[in-house]
């Protein structure tokens, strides 16, 4: 583990991370281009601010290829009620982690933000990807225009949003994997709003996840909320050109979902293999509840998953992989994937971009990896770097197997 100063600059894709030494949360400001994208990612309990809150711990180091942010600190005048953040940031994504310690008395007179920032510039258009409830009301994601200065409120909070700028550049930021975490929110009653405010200054994201009424302060029960997040932007230096099919060889998966390991000597030294995850023998018990494709957040496709990289990393130090299909999220219900009974509402964008990380820092520089995407998942930034360079791996990293926890 290395420790990293409070700039995080990716060495190849032209973007720059900064944090501020008694911020717990962040980031400060993220840079593409030498231009800033995003100012003041922060949370807000009322008339107190991410910058208002008293620092108790921070700190950035490297860990499995990806640069991590860690961070924790209270907010004054409530009674002890604290947050704490991590943030890895691989590629031109940043996976989130919110951990709210709420204490007794701990009120909520107006409304507690988590995830809200500024967005300096003229955006035009968003894409939306409804809330989970919307979608099973017939709402369908597309493309909105922004007014030029007005206000766009989103009820329940929708799964995900692209903004765009003037110059085509793209933010996106969404819901983690826990959705059923999300739904309930700090208060189950609490009304959740997204709420956009566009400029001549720029675009203001206002992201609520509870929301009170006038005169009923909330008070959420005393115990850990975990919420999880991300963020993905535009990162032209990781794009790669569209990959010619007829360059690779397909193979196939043996009934115990490996490779054959006969086709695969027969690739050389440098081979161009294609695989389609669509093919992997795995029992249903991994596959979504909804679409019926396999669930990037069941421990069983990892395990597939990751046991077919090592055989391509072991075999050959450099090559190029084409996956052709398999690796799109989705919505499900099965709570096995969580490690939870029952129905649990979640969805697997996070378990891809962990596994599309991991696989990196697994194949090494040396490979070239590109992962096909049907729509309208072929539209999202968070999707368009997938097994591009993390940026932050050090010559003497192995496989960092705890990201398989």
């Amino acid at each position: 583990m290395e420790k990293l100063s409070n700039d995080l600059r990716h060495p190849s894709a032209d973007w720059l991370i900064q944090h501020s030494s008694d911020y717990p949360v962040g980031p400060t400001a993220l840079q593409v281009g030498g231009l800033t994208l995003l100012h003041d990612y922060s949370c807000r309990l009322d008339d107190q601010n991410g910058k208002n809150m008293l620092c108790q711990k921070m700190k950035l180091f490297r860990k499995a290829g990806a640069a991590v942010f860690s961070g924790e600190g209270g907010f004054p005048g409530s009674g002890g009620i604290t947050l704490r953040q991590t943030i890895r940031y691989a590629a031109n994504h940043a996976r989130i982690t919110s951990d709210w310690h709420w204490c007794r008395d701990g009120l909520i007179k107006d409304a507690c933000e988590l995830g809200s920032f500024f967005l300096p510039g003229n955006w035009h258009k968003v894409f939306l990807f409804p809330a989970p409830a919307d979608l099973e009301q017939g709402k369908t994601p597309g493309w909105q225009e922004l007014p030029k200065n007005g206000v766009l409120e989103f009820s329940p909070l929708p799964l995900l949003l692209v903004c765009v700028n003037d110059s085509g550049q793209q933010l996106e930021f969404g819901l983690g994997d826990d959705l059923w975490r999300s739904i309930h929110g700090l208060f189950p009653q609490a009304r959740q709003v997204l709420r956009l405010i566009n400029s001549r200054r720029g675009l203001l994201c206002q992201r609520c996840i509870a929301v009170a009424e006038a005169e009923q302060p909330l008070q959420p029960e005393v115990r850990e909320y975990r919420f999880t997040s991300y963020l993905a932007w535009s990162a032209p230096a990781l794009l790669r050109p569209a990959p010619d099919p007829h360059r690779y060889r397909p193979l196939s998966f043996t009934a115990r979902g490996e490779l054959e390991r006969q086709e695969l000597l027969s690739c050389g030294d440098c081979p161009s293999i294609s695989l389609d995850f669509r093919t992997l023998p795995l029992p249903r018990q991994a596959r979504r509840s909804g679409d019926g494709e396999f669930c990037w957040e069941s421990k069983i496709t990892q395990k597939y998953v990751r046991r077919i990289i090592r055989q391509l990393a072991d075999y050959a130090q450099q090559g190029a992989l084409l996956i052709r299909g398999g690796m799109n999220p989705g919505l499900c219900l099965d709570g096995v994937h969580c490690s939870r009974r029952g129905p649990t509402p979640h969805w697997d964008l996070l378990a891809i971009l962990d596994v599309s990380t991991w696989m990196r820092q697994r194949l090494g520089e040396q490979w070239e990896i590109d992962i096909l995407q049907p729509e309208p998942w072929h539209s999202l930034v968070s999707l368009s770097c997938l097994g591009a360079s993390n940026g932050f791996r050090l010559p003497a990293d192995q496989d960092g197997e705890e990201e398989e926890e």
